[in-house]
């Protein structure tokens, strides 16, 4: 069975989360979020949430898990099955 597949067959879906910036100063909870959307979707619709720059590329992290989540699949199928998943919106970095 391929990554994709098995990513595809446990989505969790609608999901309520609550994102936070990285410093930890600004938070927001989301309710009923569509747990089909990738992560890259959703870490820049919740950078837009947390008032983040809009031209800065972001991810997220799984604060249960302490992972990051991969851009190109659902965040229903990366999240834990907690009451309210926290997320974490980190900027990409691009050294060099």
């Amino acid at each position: 069975m391929s990554e994709t597949q098995v990513f595809a067959d446990a989505v969790i879906d609608p999901l309520d989360l609550e994102f936070f910036e990285v410093t930890g100063t600004r938070s927001v909870e989301v309710d009923g979020i569509d747990g089909h959307r990738t992560a890259l979707d959703l870490a820049r619709s919740a950078a837009s949430l947390l008032e983040l720059p809009a031209s800065q590329p972001y991810s997220l992290r799984d604060e249960d898990s302490q992972r990051m989540l991969l851009d190109e699949f659902p965040v229903g199928s990366q999240v834990g099955k907690t009451t309210k998943p926290r997320l974490t919106v980190i900027p990409k970095a691009h050294l060099g």
